[in-house]
């Protein structure tokens, strides 16, 4: 969520609040060395400014380029903020790192969804600029601000640490012949045309190699220390630390 009732991921002052907010929490505990912010800002932003299911509920790419500014200003100026107080505070920016698998008619939405995944961790580490994948939809379609945008590259507040969270859902599968699908996951669509979003676990006749090549993906993107930070959706503490043990075990050998 965003907070208290008083802000929301959409106030423009949303940043410097947060800035404020983990001062105090810095003062109050100045021991404390690894921060997270703002949890998955890219998740965030989809739920809460592209489908509507979490506050403000908006629907369009414009509520969705606020709310991911924001949260991602949010970030670097709590950090700053708390590096104030202790200069030695780390930062681990968690994100849920899927990746998108289609039909061929639709490999270029999956192309688009394969760079999109990336814009949280590419924006505090300074990477979006004119000659990024996505600037044209940012600027175009987002109605973001190139200046505001730019802001990033004269402040980056590159994490000290990648988190990566990945779940059996966060591996998507898209499909234009919605007919062969329950009603249930016909709903994915870009307005150019409609398709069903699910995930590759369900439908692939082939596994994936889970999160072993998308650990080895972040680390060839930005050569920056990993930690694997969510991974389990429901089960017993027991298993959820099996599942840990054994895919890093995997991503390892890999």
């Amino acid at each position: 969520g965003s907070g208290p009732p008083h802000t929301s991921l959409v106030d423009p002052t949303f940043a410097e609040k947060l800035a404020e907010y983990a001062s105090a929490v810095a003062q109050r505990y100045p021991w404390v060395e690894y921060y997270t912010p703002v949890n998955e800002p890219l998740t965030t932003a989809r739920f809460s400014g592209l489908y509507g299911v979490w506050y403000p509920h908006g629907c369009d790419e414009r509520t969705f380029k606020s709310a991911l500014l924001n949260q991602c200003r949010g970030v670097n100026l709590a950090m700053g903020a708390i590096r104030r107080i202790n200069s030695n505070a780390k930062l681990v920016q968690t994100e849920d790192l899927g990746k998108t698998y289609s039909t061929l008619a639709l490999a270029y939405q999956a192309d688009f969804n394969n760079e999109f995944r990336w814009l949280a961790w590419d924006l505090l580490c300074g990477r979006v600029n004119s000659r990024h994948p996505l600037w044209n939809w940012l600027t175009v379609c987002c109605g973001a601000r190139a200046r505001d945008l730019m802001w990033f590259q004269e402040n980056n507040c590159a994490p000290d640490i990648v988190g990566v969270n990945y779940y059996v859902t966060s591996e998507r599968y898209l499909d234009e012949r919605l007919e062969r699908y329950p009603e249930c996951f016909q709903s994915g669509g870009n307005g150019r045309e409609r398709y069903a979003d699910i995930e590759a676990a369900r439908c692939m006749a082939v596994p994936t190699q889970g999160i072993a090549p998308l650990l080895r993906e972040a680390w060839e993107r930005y050569s920056l220390p990993l930690a694997v930070t969510e991974a389990h959706i429901d089960s017993t503490r027991d298993d959820q630390l099996r599942w840990l043990s054994e895919t890093w075990y995997a991503a390892r050998q890999s």
